[in-house]
């Protein structure tokens, strides 16, 4: 037989504790309720409606419209990770080609203290480098040589081949041959020399054709020609001596030679001068004198001797004039027919022939002739 069993309900206070969740930006501020008895609880969630928090965003980036024309910034939210867009203000600038870059405009997008630049290059836009010559880079031994072009603008440097030419110029007595290789580019030259050492040939004195400098019978210097041709002269000293190397004789002057003399390469080299020495005049050997015309009363006699060693003659006038002869007593010599009596410097005449009479005129001539004189002073 079955008992039937009776539930009989009831109630008894639990314990209740309740929990405030704050408000964020992904929900509403709600309380949560626990109930609890003994191992039983239970929750209950009351919600504050509305209370939810506005994101607060921070900036994380740029993003760019097509062509970078347009940008908008994104915004993150750094407690929940949601993310938002915004609008930003973009400004370009642009920047011509270069010779070392294309042409390229940077576009620049700015929120707040953010700011993000994105730059687009006009591919193919570089210069050419304005290239200006700078100096010439030689070749080994100076037969080749290049321009070195430096570009002003950026630095940057080439090379290119320049035009190279050569002038060869032989030795001379003093001057080795040498060759100048002179480069060309545009209106820029530059020489380069290389010299033959050593081949310059020296000097070719001529000795032989040397000219002796006498001034009178005195020399003291010889100059020599270059035999190459050269044009240049040297002098050298020289030495003179002197002796007679004819003696003088009675008739033919002596002979006295001067010679000047150097000494080159062991060789003497001499010139000379001469001059004539006369005799002396006691070196005739003379005969004795003979008549060439005898003394007359007009004229003395004349003489001469010769010499015995080389037939010189020597002709001389005597001392030995004629007195006059007037045998016939005429005042006329008979040898010559001069008057021998003195004309009267009063009348022009003479008085010899007029005897006692004419001697006395003349001398009363003589007187009157000596008065006139003296009163004439």
């Amino acid at each position: 037989m079955c008992r039937a069993v009776r539930r009989v309900r009831f109630r008894a206070h639990a314990a209740v504790a309740s929990e405030l969740t704050p408000a964020t930006c992904e929900a509403d501020a709600f309380t949560t309720s626990t109930a609890a008895y003994g191992d039983e609880n239970e929750d209950k969630t009351v919600t504050d409606e509305g209370t939810k928090l506005p994101h607060p965003y921070a900036f994380d980036s740029f993003v760019w419209g097509t062509g970078f024309t347009t940008a908008q910034a994104k915004l993150v939210c750094p407690d929940c990770g949601a993310d938002t867009l915004v609008d930003v203000t973009v400004t370009s600038a642009f920047t011509a080609a270069t010779c070392e870059a294309d042409a390229f405009t940077t576009y620049t997008a700015a929120y707040g203290d953010e700011s993000e630049d994105k730059t687009v290059t006009d591919e193919g836009t570089k210069l050419a480098h304005p290239y200006e010559f700078d100096s010439f880079v030689w070749g080994e031994g100076f037969t080749t040589a290049q321009a070195k072009l430096v570009c002003p603008d950026c630095g940057a440097e080439t090379l290119v081949d320049a035009a190279v030419t050569s002038e060869f110029t032989a030795a001379t007595c003093e001057a080795d041959a040498f060759t100048v290789y002179t480069a060309t580019y545009g209106d820029e030259r530059e020489d380069k020399t290389v010299t033959d050492e050593g081949s310059s040939s020296g000097h070719a004195w001529d000795y032989e054709n040397a000219t002796f400098n006498w001034d009178g019978f005195n020399c003291v210097k010889a100059t020599l020609t270059c035999k190459n041709g050269c044009g240049e002269t040297t002098e050298v000293e020289v030495t003179v001596t002197s002796k007679i190397t004819t003696e003088p004789t009675c008739g033919t002057d002596g002979v006295r030679t001067y010679t000047a003399s150097f000494t080159a390469g062991g060789q003497k080299y001499t010139d000379t001068k001469t001059e004539a020495v006369a005799p002396e005049s006691s070196a005739h050997v003379w005969g004795e004198w003979q008549t060439v015309s005898e003394p007359t009363c007009a004229a003395n006699g004349t003489y001469k001797h010769t010499c015995s060693v080389c037939g010189a003659t020597e002709t001389a006038e005597g001392n030995d004039r004629l007195p006059h002869e007037d045998e016939n007593d005429d005042g006329y010599c008979d040898d010559c027919g001069i008057n021998t009596v003195p004309v009267c410097p009063y009348c022009g005449r003479t008085h010899k022939n007029w005897g006692v009479l004419g001697q006395l005129v003349g001398a009363i001539h003589y007187i009157i002739y000596g008065l006139k004189n003296l009163f004439a002073k």
